[in-house]
């Protein structure tokens, strides 16, 4: 009897192996291979997207600086252009965005405690590079509307020309020499620029919103901290008496260390131009308070003398070196305007 069953068992295998090729022959179709990797929405999509663009500010500013009694006001109009960069990643929701720009042309006045004139010229300068997170997204591709935060840094060079204030060129004894007919130390001067940097941290919000071809974005943003350093030209040669045959000479240019604080902020409306193209136009405005000193170095002269009854002055006089340090009493800058901008998105 189990012969029989394994005998039949063998039988209808054998019968199986056969008939397979020939039923999948008449199967209908094919069976359907691994789905393709992007198999829910067509072509694979990049998520990186870039825009370039130029732009430019009219920009007026205003920068104060007083210590030791002393005032050095500048109010400019400064015609800037900048370049922008800014890179989005959908992935992430993260963008990368700097800009960078310089005065072209500075005109304006200024007051220091020596001059009052017109402004020719200067540095205006700045580079701002901010990463950006905005996980709150709404919309379609039609309409949307996007919020976020942002961290970034800043390098601004605010130094409208406000004329070179001349210091005595000394910085040793041998820096001045006396006449045997003259009790007068003889000496020359030197000059120097405005010249401030600020490098700043920023910490802010933005956002944006898109309706069809027109958009609307902003930021604010804080700046907890910057460092302020750099040379105030404009502080010009004094002297003061220290006794008979001794003057006190000015004998460097002024320089200023500080740490700042304050906030900017922009506005900016814009559309596409079909394609790629879009034009916008907007509102942007930095402050910048800071505490600090300045610095400079004085030279002590005293004049020459004569050691007997005739006309030669047989004894040169001294120079004694100081350094002297006083608090900035105001430190203000503000700048602000309009620009426009026109950019390509790819």
């Amino acid at each position: 009897m189990r012969n029989w069953v394994a005998c039949v068992a063998i039988t209808a295998l054998g019968f199986g192996a056969g008939m397979a090729p020939a039923m999948s022959s008449d199967l209908p179709g094919e069976l359907r291979g691994s789905l393709p990797f992007n198999w829910g929405g067509g072509e694979e999509v990049d998520p990186l997207s870039f825009e370039l663009g130029l732009r430019y500010w009219y920009a007026l500013g205003r920068q104060e600086i007083a210590y030791g009694g002393g005032n050095f006001l500048a109010n400019d109009v400064s015609n800037i252009v900048e370049i922008y960069a800014r890179i989005d990643d959908a992935s992430t929701d993260t963008y990368l965005k700097a800009y960078a720009g310089a005065a072209a042309l500075i005109t304006g006045n200024y007051v220091t405690p020596s001059a009052a004139d017109t402004i020719s010229g200067g540095n205006v300068t700045y580079a701002v590079a901010d990463l950006g997170y905005m996980p709150i997204a709404v919309g379609d591709a039609n309409a949307s509307f996007g919020l976020g935060g942002l961290i970034g840094v800043q390098y601004w060079n605010n130094s409208p020309d406000m004329d070179r204030g001349n210091f005595a060129a000394v910085s040793s004894p041998a820096d001045v020499t006396w006449s045997t007919t003259s009790p007068d130390p003889m000496f020359g001067f030197s000059s120097a620029e405005n010249n401030i940097d600020i490098y700043a941290l920023r910490l802010g919000v933005s956002g944006q919103a898109k309706l069809g071809p027109f958009d609307i974005s902003g930021e604010i943003a804080a700046i907890p901290y910057a460092r302020v350093t750099g040379t105030l030209g404009a502080d010009a040669l004094w002297s003061a008496g220290c006794g008979a045959g001794c003057n006190v000479y000015k004998a460097s240019e002024t320089t200023i260390e500080g740490a700042g604080y304050g906030a900017s902020g922009e506005l900016m409306v814009g559309a596409t131009l079909g394609g790629t193209w879009a034009v916008r136009a907007g509102a942007r405005a930095w402050y910048l308070l800071t505490d600090g000193e300045v610095r400079y170095t004085g030279a002590t002269i005293t004049d020459a003398t004569d050691n007997d009854a005739d006309p030669d002055y047989e004894t040169p006089g001294t120079v004694t070196m100081q350094n002297f340090v006083q608090d900035i009493d105001m430190f203000s800058q503000f700048r602000g305007g309009v620009f426009a901008e026109i950019t390509n998105q790819f």
